[in-house]
């Protein structure tokens, strides 16, 4: 696993090229862990493109809340494109933590802004016998917490993914949670 942030001229900043083998997040990882326990991530101007994981999820950006935390996370006027990885290769969003059972337990809250951003051209592939290739742009996993995406005046399109039915977006609802969506254009 090697790093690169990059300042670009302009005052934008990029987050290029990072790879992993196997795990989560090799753009951007957040995870809010334990109760009481609040994160706030902010991005604006930043370009998160080219990371990629081999074996799991979120290569873009992996944001996570569990055991009552809560996660905030807001982008503005940030391009989330080019990430590979099983699951949710721009985003990865899991509102509980796994229970390692293929479930999840202990959940938690996940606040999620797009403004003015943009997430395309992400890729989620089937890896072996393991599965994946749901989700190209953003994957929402194991929701027993609760998921509040906002975007205003964003794009969530043109991805791709190895399962044809869930290129921008999956959702995989195992149990009770709750998710919400609010999308408006200005």
């Amino acid at each position: 696993h090697h790093a690169r942030i990059v300042e670009e001229a302009e005052g934008h900043l990029l987050i290029d090229n990072n790879s992993a083998g196997q795990g989560y997040g090799t753009g951007v990882g957040a995870q809010a862990h334990g109760a009481g326990s609040v994160l706030n991530l902010t991005l604006n101007r930043v370009r998160v493109v080219h990371n990629s994981i081999t074996f799991y999820a979120g290569a873009g950006l992996y944001l996570a809340a569990d055991n009552a935390a809560v996660l905030n996370a807001q982008l503005t006027n940030t391009l989330v494109a080019r990430n590979t990885s099983m699951y949710g290769a721009g985003f990865y969003v899991a509102a509980a933590a796994p229970d390692g059972y293929g479930g999840s337990i202990n959940p938690g809250t996940v606040n999620l802004s797009l403004l003015n951003s943009t997430v395309t051209a992400n890729h989620a592939f089937q890896y072996s016998y393991y599965g994946g290739g749901y989700g190209g742009g953003m994957s929402v996993d194991g929701l027993i917490g609760t998921v509040n995406i906002t975007a205003k005046n964003s794009i969530v399109y043109g991805n791709t993914a190895t399962n044809p039915a869930a290129t921008d977006f999956y959702l995989d609802h195992r149990t009770a949670g709750q998710l919400t969506v609010d999308a408006m254009f200005s």
